[in-house]
């Protein structure tokens, strides 16, 4: 019976700790982004995003409401990390959410 509980609660540490659930942020993109962790965030993604697309060279398309679900980054900060990433050379067009 304690195995059994003992599992239940290490398959629960893995679903919310796992790999799936993790964000990575280089510290290069926070010294980049003068410490903002946000802004370092988001840029990450975008990287990892362009390389895991259909969309590749050509971009990516998320509206804020997948970036809040996907980053839990809400949608007055990212206007405001847009105008943090423009002069490190990342343009972003945004999408309406639907």
């Amino acid at each position: 019976m304690a195995n059994l509980y003992q599992k239940a609660i290490y398959d629960m540490v893995l679903e919310f700790a796992g790999q799936q659930r993790n964000l990575t942020v280089p510290r290069f993109f926070i010294e980049l982004l003068e410490g903002d962790i946000v802004a370092a965030l988001l840029l990450s993604q975008i990287i990892f995003w362009r390389g895991n697309t259909l969309y590749g060279k050509h971009g990516i398309a998320k509206s804020n409401d997948d970036i809040l679900s996907e980053l839990g980054i809400a949608s007055h900060k990212t206007g405001r990390i847009i105008k943090k990433l423009l002069p490190v050379g990342v343009s972003i067009n945004r999408r309406p959410s639907q």
